[in-house]
């Protein structure tokens, strides 16, 4: 069955979301209680830009197995991008609690500039640099060249002001 999931998994890549989607509903209908197939349908759906389908899917996976990041990461970069930072900072650090990782706290980290809480922040990307600093670089890099960039909603001035925030904060101390 775990054969199944891999199937869907595959198929996000070549980019057949709505195959993905009916291929974990067939999953779900066997393990309704799989987090990982709540994930998979939900990332689907995202790449549809089915938004609130999206957002459903990961509350699901969340309420099915609490124990899987990646429904609360998933869900937190929803509420990232609608601009709800508090509830996505709630939801990364449930994630990184779950599973430490340096994508959990890089967000945490941009969740608390935008909210003003500087030593928050700090606190979190010390600990992704602590964890992995060229992973952590790679996904500051990743995140304003992929996804920050492109956004058109954020007024230019605040992109530039938080891109300089995140770089002193990734900076060596002496």
């Amino acid at each position: 069955m775990e054969g199944l999931l891999e199937v869907c998994s595959s198929m996000l890549d070549s980019r057949q979301y709505d195959k993905v989607i009916k291929c974990c509903d067939d999953y779900l209908k066997m393990r309704p209680r799989s987090g990982m197939a709540w994930y998979i349908k939900g990332i689907a759906h995202e790449k549809n830009k089915e938004i609130a389908e999206a957002d459903e899917c990961f509350l699901n996976g969340i309420k099915a197995d609490p124990s899987e990041p990646r429904n609360y990461y998933a869900r937190g970069m929803l509420r990232y991008n609608v601009g709800e930072f508090e509830d996505a900072l709630r939801l990364f650090q449930i994630s990184n609690l779950l599973k430490l990782d340096v994508e959990s706290l890089f967000m945490i980290a941009l969740c608390c500039i935008i909210l003003g809480r500087k030593s928050e922040a700090q606190r979190a990307l010390r600990a992704a640099i602590e964890l992995d600093r060229k992973r952590t670089a790679a996904v500051a890099k990743r995140f304003f060249n992929r996804i920050y960039r492109d956004r058109k909603d954020v007024p230019e001035r605040e992109k530039k002001a938080l891109k300089a925030a995140i770089e002193r904060l990734l900076k060596p101390k002496p």
